[in-house]
């Protein structure tokens, strides 16, 4: 353990990113860093990693930004907020905008405890559950009373940072990490992380829905921080045991399969109940047929019927409610879904090399955009246009292999179809796409 006297880190070097807070409900979230209290919200524990904070006590305006791959925050006993970034770095920094005093307990009874000169550093060393944490506070003062409650004062605008971790080796990996990279710099490659999120998976827009492709990004950025933080802990979702798969599900169609592939080796090794037939349906987007399994057996095809609409009731939620946490790990997965396979009718057969493609023309309006669908190892980008008198769909393979796809369109009624010029009977085009096609609906009158 470090002397608190001879700090070997500097935690509060360069702070995190700028924080404003507006608003009677104040949220910021740039991809992995999020405010989860606001001015007066009652705040019952917070932990990262390990138990950091519990039985939280303070007045008025406060307000707690997390860095932490396995954080989460409870009020009134419920769990709130659950984060994972790209960092294995369990930090959290609390802001408050005005003077005033907060106390908490830590899991630390019978542990040692090291205080700065100046009252500024608190660094706990508990034997029990093995856990290590550094507390330090920009212009405040932190004290320990006699029942090992700690106090932060302030008198005014103030920050405090904790850092967590299990053992001594984590606890140094950790204070090294921070050291080398300071608060500002955690903050910025979170932030690029995020926009690799946003840059990398499918993207979406409609002139029907015009906050659709703002809470498509959002909610990419969640689902990418909320099945990271499954996976991170060992546990499900509090919903179900079948929401982490459901998630992984809707993130494959978002195009992002990293953290899928990882949940399914992780349950194939734990040889789950029911992994299986999950498991298939994630080998339906990326291709990759799970191991021992036979890959001459193709899953069933998609439903019939596909023309009729699918997820009528989709809502697309703010990206406020997003970013914010109220919408959780279900509602994600069922906007993201929704969004892939209600508006546009996306079905996969990555192991067969095939996709069928259905969207719904009354609903995404005059036109829309399909960006980096990702199918296995092929990418494609769709263009949606839509008059009184014609459909038409521009499809491009923009990276990988050729893929043989069925297109129809749903909601209008066909007179006419056309493949790259050429006449085609019936309602639907199958084709293998090589480069640039484009296909044309005429509607009947």
């Amino acid at each position: 353990m470090h002397s608190a006297a001879q700090p070997r880190w500097p935690v509060l070097d360069g702070g995190p990113a700028v924080v404003t807070f507006t608003g009677a409900r104040p949220w910021k979230h740039d991809g992995y860093r999020v405010h989860l209290a606001g001015r007066g919200a009652a705040l019952d524990s917070v932990t990262a990693g390990v138990v950091v904070m519990e039985s939280i006590t303070h007045d008025a305006g406060d307000a707690i930004a997390l860095h932490a791959d396995r954080a989460e925050s409870q009020r009134g006993r419920e769990l709130h907020d659950r984060w994972a970034t790209a960092l294995e770095l369990p930090l959290f920094v609390w802001e408050r905008a005005d003077a005033g005093q907060v106390s908490w307990s830590t899991p630390l009874a019978g542990g040692v405890v090291e205080r700065g000169p100046d009252g500024s550093r608190l660094a706990l060393h508990s034997p029990a559950p093995n856990v290590r944490i550094v507390f330090e506070t920009e212009t405040g003062a932190l004290r320990v009373d006699g029942d090992g409650r700690i106090h932060w004062d302030c008198g005014r605008q103030d920050r405090l940072v904790a850092v967590a971790a299990t053992g001594d080796d984590d606890f140094e990996r950790s204070l090294d990490l921070v050291a080398r990279r300071t608060l500002a710099g955690l903050g910025r490659q979170r932030v690029q992380h995020a926009e690799q999120l946003q840059r990398g998976g499918t993207a979406m827009r409609s002139a029907g829905m015009p906050t659709l492709a703002d809470a498509f990004d959002w909610a990419k950025i969640r689902g990418d921080a909320l099945l990271g933080g499954m996976l991170a802990d060992g546990a499900h979702s509090e919903d179900s045991t079948a929401t982490p798969w459901l998630l992984a599900e809707a993130m494959l169609a978002a195009g992002l399969p990293h953290l899928p592939r990882a949940l399914r080796r992780r349950e194939t090794a734990a040889a789950s109940a029911g992994h299986a037939d999950w498991a298939s349906r994630v080998s339906a987007w990326t291709g990759e047929a799970e191991q021992g399994a036979d890959e001459s057996v193709s899953p069933a095809p998609p439903p019939t019927g596909i023309e009729r609409p699918i997820a009528p009731e989709l809502r697309v939620p703010a990206a406020e409610e997003i970013a914010s946490g109220e919408l959780g790990a279900s509602g994600i997965a069922s906007f993201l879904a929704g969004a892939i396979g209600g508006l546009w009718g996306v079905r996969p057969q990555a192991l067969d090399g095939m996709l069928w493609l259905a969207p719904d023309a009354m609903r995404l309006g005059s036109s829309a955009a399909l960006s980096r669908l990702r199918v296995g190892r092929s990418v494609l980008d769709v263009r949606f246009r839509s008059s009184a008198e014609i459909v038409s769909l521009a499809v491009r393979r923009g990276a990988g292999p050729a893929i043989v796809t069925e297109i129809s369109v749903r909601g209008v009624p066909i007179a006419e179809m056309l493949v790259d010029g050429e006449a085609v009977a019936g309602s639907r085009a199958r084709f293998e796409v090589r480069d640039a096609h484009d296909v044309q609906f005429h509607l009947s009158r």
